[in-house]
């Protein structure tokens, strides 16, 4: 992946700077997230940490199921800095203007408030769009390749949602995290890409190796990216490399407060 401007990431944690939790979807002109960029820091902080928020003019955003800015959720820009929901959102569509026309929305995902956010800005970004007359597309990692056709037939009608649930293999937790964003882009003709590669092939190159999809038949190519993809830039090893150091670190700390305190 290449990363085209940094400016924040979605989650409830506090992240490490430069770096977004788990990826979840993107929004863009024509839908083709080979360019991504994040839009924005919108993160769960203590009370204590609240009286920091609002050094900006603009109110409090509140969400559509309650959720108020400041005191459910606080929003940052790529160095740190408190600036207010609105202004991600801001640059969150601005971004569809430039090239590419991408905005990535990183998550963790089993985090609500995230949940919540996103939702809140696809639907700005769908009144955007339509105000000024270009296409949009939501792309999900939650849905394979393979499954596409099964979308593109429940958005237009043809299938019900019962078969959408069986047959596109969504996960556990479609319904409560990421069915609004869907139902809300069937609604306003907003096209879905199911964007993860299967796990079957995902588990191919965990075990052989990138080179070994290309021994695949080519039938199933159809759900792959152009073969070969390339690796990683050293610089995604190095932030994956760090993250994963920071969270060893943080966990063996914790184990070790916890057998302290059994003692």
């Amino acid at each position: 992946m290449q990363w085209v401007r940094q400016v924040g990431a979605v989650g409830r944690r506090a992240l490490p700077k430069g770096w977004t939790g788990g990826s979840a979807a993107c929004l863009g002109a024509g839908g083709v997230c080979a360019s991504l960029t994040t839009v924005g820091a919108v993160c769960m902080e203590s009370a204590a940490a609240r009286s920091t928020m609002h050094t900006h003019s603009a109110p409090p955003h509140v969400l559509g199921n309650g959720m108020q800015e400041g005191r459910d959720f606080m929003a940052y820009d790529g160095k740190g800095r408190a600036v207010s929901f609105s202004q991600v959102v801001e640059a969150a569509l601005a971004r569809v203007n430039l090239e590419p026309k991408v905005v990535f929305l990183g998550e963790y995902h089993d985090d609500p408030v995230a949940h919540a956010l996103e939702f809140e800005i696809f639907k700005q970004a769908i009144d955007s769009s339509a105000s000024k007359g270009s296409s949009l597309a939501l792309s999900l990692e939650m849905f394979e390749r393979d499954v596409q056709g099964v979308m593109t037939e429940y958005l237009n009608g043809h299938i019900a949602e019962k078969d959408l649930n069986k047959d596109c293999r969504p996960w556990p937790n479609y319904s409560s995290d990421y069915r609004a964003m869907v139902e809300m882009a069937k609604t306003q003709e907003v096209p879905v890409i199911c964007a993860n590669a299967p796990r079957r092939y995902v588990s191919l190159a965990g075990r052989a190796g990138r080179d070994a999809l290309l021994n695949l038949p080519s039938h199933s190519h159809a759900s792959l990216p152009p073969l070969p993809y390339p690796s990683a830039s050293a610089l995604y090893f190095e932030k994956t490399n760090g993250l994963m150091a920071q969270a060893a670190a943080e966990m063996s700390a914790y184990k070790k407060s916890q057998e302290g305190g059994e003692k």
